[in-house]
């Protein structure tokens, strides 16, 4: 069962382990600042190890109470496999990373070359190798592979999860600089597979939820699996009928080429729709496609993109991309490109991505919304109307710079009071004018250095990898709400202008002609007339402006024409 073959991130093999600590993409930007994809910052956790400015991982000191009985039990479970893997690294004091072979989305894999330190100073080259568990199997010497291999990461794809399949390579010669992709990433071990399980966001069932009651139309692009993406996608009411995934036909030279170590991923000759538990096949036609949506929710993956956008000669507009929910392992250009074709068919489209692959599709969509990758944050409490007062009189005043805020806050509130109380003194008051003076200077004082630290916290949320550089809207969370806010306020203020518009129209056609007719019968409007007709129409207008958003989403869309009915 699968059951059996999940263990613990701490009851982990010392080469798997190592393979975590050492294949990554993390770094330092200052002495503080660790940026990097969280989900390995999350196994590094998971593991119990810590990485260092020094590119040099290190285990804690619960990580170092793995026995050597944990891993033998492990081993026992892959008794197949383990008898043709090289010989396991020793137990670990140390991995420092040498070389990186950065992910790559169209490769779908990364490497590294580490040195291994073991407890007693000995030092050892391994190659660590990570990627996608269709890609990774090429890689992998074909007796270390087990029977199972595709059954097992399947079966947790399906459930949602994110699984990487791990190789590891002890290198016998000596490390050069100048060693190529392809020399280093060939050869390796199967280690296992690590799969990691993300939690759905709470509010995010409810926002497509919106989406999809409104008259829009949602899909999801993500580079994951498209077992993964499927069920997330199903998980979020994305898809609600069965789903058929666009696959490459499988062909024996196929599947022999397959087992070739090679940097460059062929293009497939032939695709078919296959459904996620591959008991349902049909054959591809870009002209039944709109048939085929009608009892099926569709995915497709990058490799197979190109029949879905190239398969139909006319015009890109009879391609059926509208009616893909899923598109899964897709590149930042492939992103970019869905997103062109689907304004070429005349669709406005909203993009919402949090990370570097995202830019491309950001930039081209009508809207683009960036989520900072961000943990959400207490909103910050505001200040009383009687302290922003202060505030603001007092800006300019010639007060004496300070330090900074914890100075401040150690200085004894009779030294605070001397130099500061006297610039903020009113005329008229002095040292003489009694302690109701002294008490409101400290006041203001207290309330200044607060609004002096709240301005020091207000460090800038952007850093890099973050979408927002191309996205005109940007989330300080990663939580999708602000998607249905835009719509919201956009429908809010299209609605209003149009109807001040119409205000407008109609009070210019009922002057005309009121004041045609009483021309002729020679009757003129008094002033008083006048002047409670300028201010009907006046409240007519003050009032559409104070107009608020819905808190939901109707499913009839505003109109965008004038004379609409």
């Amino acid at each position: 069962t699968t059951s059996t073959l999940l263990h613990a991130p701490t009851q982990l093999p010392r080469e798997v382990t190592n393979i975590i600590a050492g294949c990554h993409i993390l770094v330092y930007l200052d002495a503080k600042t660790l940026v990097g994809d969280p989900i390995e910052t999350a196994a590094l956790k998971a593991i119990h190890w810590t990485f260092t400015k020094d590119d040099i991982s290190i285990p804690k000191p619960a990580a170092l109470t793995l026995t050597d009985a944990a891993a033998a039990a492990l081993a026992s479970t892959t008794a197949d496999s383990s008898s043709t893997t090289t010989t396991k690294p020793k137990k670990s004091a140390s991995v420092r990373i040498v070389q990186r072979y950065h992910f790559s989305s169209e490769l779908k894999r990364m490497s590294t070359i580490c040195e291994v330190e073991g407890g007693v100073k000995s030092k050892e080259m391994w190659i660590f190798a990570k990627g996608a568990p269709e890609v990774m199997k090429g890689f992998y010497v074909k007796e270390s592979v087990p029977d199972n291999y595709e059954e097992i990461y399947k079966t947790y794809t399906r459930m949602g999860r994110r699984v990487l399949g791990l190789g590891c390579r002890k290198m016998s010669g000596h490390y050069s600089s100048s060693m190529t992709r392809d020399s280093v990433e060939k050869d390796l071990h199967f280690a296992g597979f690590i799969t990691f399980e993300c939690p759905l966001k709470p509010d995010s069932a409810q926002t497509i939820q919106m989406l999809n009651e409104s008259s829009h139309l949602v899909s999801m692009i993500t580079g994951d699996n498209t077992l993964t993406a499927c069920q997330v996608a199903k998980e979020l009411q994305i898809t609600k009928k069965p789903t058929l995934i666009l696959e490459p036909i499988s062909s024996p030279s196929s599947s022999s080429s397959s087992d070739k170590q090679s940097s460059e991923i062929e293009a497939p000759k032939a695709v078919q729709w296959i459904s996620v538990d591959e008991t349902i096949t049909k054959p591809f036609d870009i002209s039944t496609i709109t048939a085929i949506a009608e009892d099926y929710d569709l995915c497709v993956s990058g490799v197979t993109l190109p029949f879905l956008l190239h398969g139909h000669s006319s015009s890109p507009s009879a391609s059926g991309l509208h009616l893909v929910k899923v598109f899964a392992r897709v590149s930042p250009e492939q992103k970019d490109e869905i997103v062109t074709t689907l304004k070429a068919q005349g669709y406005y489209t909203l993009m919402a991505g949090d990370g570097t692959n995202d830019v491309g599709a950001l930039k081209q969509a009508h809207i683009g919304v960036a989520l900072l990758n961000r943990p959400d944050q207490p909103p910050r409490p505001r200040p009383s109307p009687l302290s922003s007062s202060i505030r603001g009189a007092d800006m300019g005043r010639n007060i004496p710079p300070m330090s900074n805020s914890s100075q401040m806050k150690q200085r004894k509130p009779a030294n605070i009071q001397s130099p500061v109380g006297a610039s903020l003194a009113t005329p008229g008051t002095g040292s003489g004018a009694g302690p109701s003076a002294a008490a409101r200077n400290a006041a203001r004082t207290a309330d200044m250095m607060k609004a002096l630290q709240e301005m020091e916290e207000d460090t800038p949320l952007v850093q890099l990898g973050d979408a927002s550089i191309a996205a005109p809207f940007t989330s300080k969370s990663t939580r999708v709400t602000p998607i249905v806010d835009i719509l919201r306020q956009g429908r809010c203020t299209l609605v209003t202008t149009m109807q001040m518009y119409k205000i407008l129209a109609l009070n210019c056609l009922v002057s005309a002609y009121s004041l045609s007719v009483l021309y002729l019968d020679g009757v003129k409007l008094g002033d008083t007339q006048l002047t409670v007709s300028g201010m009907l129409i006046a409240f007519c207008f003050l009032f559409v402006s104070r107009a608020q958003p819905l808190n939901k989403l109707s499913k009839e869309r505003p109109e965008r024409n004038l004379f609409s009915p």
